[in-house]
């Protein structure tokens, strides 16, 4: 049975008869209409629970703009149509910012009210689910300071090398995420905004509201301030997920150190896990806590790869002892380059522009390749996909 939208029209005044008419004359689409004033619009959306809200703004613009971030801040599913005389560029923008699904400039044409509402509709009963070949690669440590973002942002790069592929890296560092700073890469929508405008993701959503690199990576960064983290719930990672894998060949997460709820289900919705060591006591001992949290999440030993990092360096522990005292094997093993992946920090760059052949800048090839032949292995279906591409060149 088709779902029905619940409509409710906020007015600022006693207009909004032509939008009721125009709204009860759609055929093909079932509705419910309810309208409010301006001072009881949020009792309205709370009671009412619809899920489009029709905003009729001809002044009050400013209490508007905060009925709509409240609106979808704690429901992020309402679709939101404004329709305004209000011609401003930046309380336009402000407003997409915020989530809304349109903005229609006053005096409207019914039709294209009609035509948004259309399109809402055909969202809210598209029972397709989400499937798509593409792998999410996460880079998790249980510590700071061992080179998670080096390595997540790297290998990102390296990803979006090979011809063909579109490839996302995501800084769900949320308090502290540093990705925009190492890649020097203007911060256009955070997760928040994109968390916001769920509802109308698409090809061309993402192309304008997406950070982007030279080498073609996008990147969807932290948040701008540290307590809008506590917004982003499980619910919204699930869903936004399984919609970017829609979009992206490969998507690399950045995670946090922590094992809260919002990492758990980070690692629960990746294909692959590359768990961070140095080869020195303390890492290995909490490399040793984290693969038993592991084991009590159910994870498949396949999904998890250990991933040495600094291993050239003086004085460490061998990696064979690690192995051993582990009982697991270490993936990869990324040298020690301290000069090279400072300096590439300091300038926002990739360490594949400040020194392309070096040994680290190699390793970071070499472990895409690798993972790339796992996949391949682990994920049959896509023999012909995507994996193809690196061995066409």
């Amino acid at each position: 049975m088709a779902k029905e939208l619940n409509i409710l029209l906020i007015l600022n005044n006693n207009q909004g008869g032509v939008i009721k008419d125009g709204i009860n004359s759609l055929k093909d689409i079932k509705t419910r209409l309810r309208t409010c004033q301006l001072p009881e619009g949020w009792n309205s959306i709370v009671e009412n629970k619809p899920n489009v809200v029709i905003c009729l703004i001809e002044d009050n613009y400013d209490m508007y703009l905060q009925l709509i971030k409240k609106t979808k801040t704690y429901y992020h599913g309402i679709d939101i149509i404004v329709l305004s005389n209000n011609t401003d560029s930046d309380y336009i923008l402000e407003s997409f910012k915020c989530g809304i699904h349109d903005y229609l400039k006053t005096p409207y044409n019914i039709e294209e009210l009609k035509a948004s509402l259309k399109s809402i509709y055909e969202g809210v009963n598209d029972n397709k689910k989400y499937t798509s070949t593409s792998k999410v690669i996460s880079v998790f440590s249980n510590k700071g300071g061992i080179g998670g973002t080096t390595v997540a942002s790297n290998l990102a790069v390296s990803l979006a090398e090979i011809k063909e592929v579109k490839v996302l890296l995501c800084d769900f560092v949320f308090q502290h995420g540093d990705v925009a700073i190492f890649l020097d890469t203007k911060v256009k929508y955070s997760i928040n905004e994109i968390i916001t405008n769920m509802n109308r993701i698409d090809k061309v959503f993402l192309e304008n509201s997406l950070s982007k690199t030279k080498e073609g990576l996008y990147i969807i960064n932290s948040p701008e301030r540290p307590e809008d983290c506590d917004y982003i719930n499980t619910k919204h990672l699930i869903e936004i997920i399984q919609i970017l894998k829609t979009y992206f060949d490969y998507i690399v997460i950045d995670t946090s150190h922590d094992y809260d709820d919002n990492t758990i289900t980070i690692l629960d919705n990746t294909d692959i896990i590359l768990l961070l060591l140095t080869l020195e006591l303390p890492s290995i001992c909490n490399c040793g806590k984290t693969l038993e949290v592991f084991q009590k999440l159910r994870y498949e030993r396949d999904k998890v790869k250990l991933i040495g990092n600094r291993t050239n360096a003086r004085n460490q522990i061998d990696v064979k002892l690690v192995e051993e005292q582990l009982h697991y094997p270490i993936f990869y093993q990324l040298p020690n380059d301290y000069a090279t992946v400072v300096k590439a920090i300091n300038n926002g760059k990739s360490i594949f522009e400040i020194a392309r052949n070096s040994s680290i800048s190699s390793s970071i090839r070499g472990l895409r390749d690798e993972l790339l032949k796992d996949i391949n292995k682990r994920f049959p279906e896509d023999k012909k996909g995507i994996f193809s591409h690196i061995f066409k060149k």
